[in-house]
C-alpha cells in the first residue's frame, strides 16, 4: 500500500508536537507516513520545532514567523508543496488524538469506496487533547 501525506498547518498551537508524537506512535506502518508541516509562531517557538523535528526524514518542515501569516488556506497550501511520491493524502489541524492504526483504518475505508477519486470526511471526535476522547 501507497505512502500518506499528512498535510498540518499550525498557527501558534502549543498541541504541534503532541498531535506529531501521536500520529507517529498510532500509525501501523510508520515507514508509509510523510508529514507537511507549516509552522506559524514565534521565532523562539520556531528554534525549538527545528530542533524537535531535526533528523526525522518523515517530517518535512516550512517555519514561518507568525506575524508573516496570510491565513489557514495560505498555509494549507504552502504544505501541499511538500507533496512527493505519496499516494494518500490526510489534512488535519495541529492539535488532534488518533486512534491505534489510524493508516490502516484510513486505507480500509477508501478500499470500501466504490471510486478511486473518493475523499474521506469526518468532524474529529470530541477528546481533552491528553489523550482521553469524550
Amino acid at each position: 500500500m501507497g505512502k500518506i501525506f499528512v498535510s498540518v498547518a499550525s498557527y501558534m498551537d502549543k498541541h504541534l508536537l503532541s498531535t506529531i508524537n501521536d500520529l507517529q506512535c498510532k500509525a501501523a506502518d510508520k515507514n508509509l507516513v510523510t508529514y507537511g508541516i507549516v509552522v506559524q509562531d514565534t521565532p523562539d517557538n520556531i528554534e525549538q520545532y527545528k530542533e524537535s523535528f531535526e533528523g526525522d526524514d518523515t517530517i518535512k518542515c516550512i517555519y514561518v514567523d507568525h506575524t508573516k501569516s496570510k491565513g489557514c488556506c495560505w498555509a494549507r497550501a504552502l504544505a501541499q508543496t511538500l507533496i512527493t511520491d505519496e499516494a494518500y493524502f490526510m489534512q488535519i489541524a495541529s492539535h488532534h488524538v488518533f486512534v491505534q492504526d489510524w493508516d490502516q483504518l484510513l486505507k480500509t475505508m477508501l478500499q470500501q469506496c466504490e471510486s478511486e477519486k473518493s475523499i474521506l470526511s469526518t468532524y474529529g471526535t470530541p477528546c481533552d487533547l491528553e489523550g482521553g476522547f469524550s
